[in-house]
């Protein structure tokens, strides 16, 4: 239950970052914009699909039956759903050609 109360808001948290920062190149040149259209629209494309790893780990976690031989199962991907939302966060600023 911790693991959804952390995972969830950093989802919809860097889901909401990732969408403003295509103002970063409010007021660029022709050349940067040239450049950063094409780069954002990658980025953020393999930074949505990269968020269904969080995702898949945390409902993972919730539908593995409630077992006691399921419960180490379920803290590991419990736990790791939180850390794994960094990937396709790194991966978004690293696509992306900031002006």
């Amino acid at each position: 239950m911790l693991s959804s109360l952390v995972t969830v808001p950093l989802i919809l948290v860097s889901l909401f970052f990732a969408g403003l920062s295509q103002m970063a190149c409010g007021a660029c040149t022709e050349a940067e914009l040239d450049r950063f259209d094409p780069s954002f629209g990658t980025a953020f494309d393999v930074f949505r699909y990269g968020l269904l790893v969080p995702a898949a780990l945390l409902l993972a976690s919730w539908f593995l039956p409630w077992r006691r031989r399921h419960a180490a199962t379920r803290i590991v991907l419990a736990v790791l759903a939180p850390f794994t939302v960094a990937g396709p966060v790194l991966a978004f600023a690293g696509l992306v050609d900031w002006p």
